[in-house]
């Protein structure tokens, strides 16, 4: 598909889309996919993210959404990096390093210090494009999920 993509802020009409992208990423990788368990932030987008001082953003084609990447202010002067998934057909195009500089600017625009994120073990592309950025890693946590994920830490100084 051609045209150009853009990177905006997501609103409540986006998030059966969003919840879509999510699910094509998990069916990729084989993972066992249920959004009231997996992405019950995105079911009531608007709510969620005004009540935790966070944003989602989102990249589209077209109209086609491709793309997505949330942000969550937390205590302590950190902010955690969290859904950024972005559909196969649409990895070598920079899609998910244009979201992830986006959130990035978003984070440091609310003047806070350093940024976080926890990414399923799997998702090794995803793991090049944060150090790239200059995210490092660090340990790593076992979930009791129903995929049961195994992720690592990594975490970026603003």
């Amino acid at each position: 598909m051609t045209g150009t993509y853009e990177v905006r802020v997501a609103t409540d009409s986006d998030a059966a889309r969003l919840v879509g992208v999510i699910q094509a990423v998990y069916e990729e990788y084989g993972f066992v996919f249920d959004a009231e368990e997996e992405t019950p932030d995105l079911l009531s987008l608007g709510d969620e993210y005004d009540q935790i001082g966070g944003i989602v953003f989102l990249a589209e084609q077209n109209g086609r959404v491709v793309g997505t990447v949330a942000v969550q202010l937390r205590e302590g002067g950190c902010a955690e990096l969290r859904r950024l998934y972005v559909l196969q057909g649409d990895h070598k195009a920079g899609i998910g390093r244009r979201l992830l500089d986006r959130a990035i600017e978003w984070v440091r625009e609310t003047g806070t210090r350093a940024i976080f994120l926890w990414s399923d073990t799997r998702f090794e592309r995803a793991h090049l494009v944060y150090e790239a950025a200059g995210f490092v890693r660090g340990g790593q946590r076992q979930l009791e999920d129903i995929n049961q994920s195994l992720e690592f830490y990594f975490k970026k100084s603003l």
